[in-house]
């Protein structure tokens, strides 16, 4: 994928970007998606 200009990345740091300011409601709602579906994956 990388040979084909695809950017590799891990789905927190999307969700970091997109959140940008985590102290918005947008913000806060991704903290949710990350610590309620994100982060119990990893760690399983």
């Amino acid at each position: 994928m990388e040979n084909a200009g695809a950017i590799l990345t891990a789905t927190d740091s999307v969700i970091a970007e997109l959140g940008q300011d985590w102290s918005t409601s947008v913000g806060s709602q991704l903290i949710q998606v990350l610590f309620q579906h994100v982060l119990p994956s990893i760690s399983a």
